[in-house]
């Protein structure tokens, strides 16, 4: 956990006025704290837009395909392959039209899927239907989420949302566990409602999400590429 050490470091730094940040996300850094100390906070821009972009859509292609899933099976020598589908005319839901999320809608179009998205404030793009955050998540296949965690955005997955998903959705989030509802998404697993959730985490020891096989967590490196370093 970032946010201790950076503020151990900066306790002990009081001439610190900035943090440059070779991140997109500032969310371990306590905010209220560095505008206390008048710390300015900037972060890099789009640096890791390609990589998260195609890394998501990799993440969808392998939830589709069961790729995981039966990998895990097979590791496992349990060979019970379980049936896969195709993307092709499947519907992709954006919610965030960050850079990354509208590169996510161009990869997800060039491999014959159907793309919404939905955006505050509204962003208008050429090829992508603009749709309502309930529209995305009652109509859509699979959704990926491309949003900076904020107070407004925290939790924007819930329970209510989740349980209007379109039975068998995937879920993918490159972007902050905590957009999403883990137990209601654990429960809606389990149920087999959602067909997967492919995220990113340091660890879901203690999560509702432990030991489910179809919630896939993937330390973060979606943005860990020779380019974008």
């Amino acid at each position: 956990d970032a946010l201790p050490i950076l503020f151990e470091i900066l306790e002990k730094s009081p001439k610190v006025k900035g943090l440059a940040l070779n991140t997109i996300h500032a969310d371990y850094v306590d905010k209220n704290y560095c505008s206390k100390r008048n710390i300015k906070i900037t972060t890099l821009l789009d640096y890791t837009t390609e990589a998260v972009a195609e890394h998501a859509v990799l993440l969808v292609l392998g939830c589709f395909k069961r790729l995981f899933v039966n990998y895990r099976r097979t590791y496992r020598r349990k060979y019970l392959p379980e049936l896969g589908q195709e993307i092709k005319g499947k519907s992709l839901g954006i919610i965030g039209l960050s850079p990354t999320g509208e590169r996510v809608a161009e990869l997800g179009q060039g491999l014959g899927m159907a793309v919404g998205a939905y955006n505050k404030p509204i962003i208008r793009k050429e090829h992508i239907t603009r749709k309502t955050l309930n529209e995305v998540i009652f109509q859509s296949d699979a959704i990926s989420l491309h949003l900076d965690l904020n107070e407004e955005t925290k939790g924007i997955l819930s329970k209510e949302m989740i349980a209007r998903l379109k039975k068998g959705a995937i879920v993918i989030n490159t972007s902050s566990r905590l957009l999403v509802n883990e137990k209601a998404i654990a429960e809606a697993l389990t149920a087999g409602f959602v067909s997967a959730y492919a995220f990113e985490a340091e660890s879901i020891k203690k999560s509702p999400l432990e030991g489910i096989e179809t919630a896939l967590m993937f330390k973060p490196f979606s943005g860990y590429t020779k380019e974008s370093l």
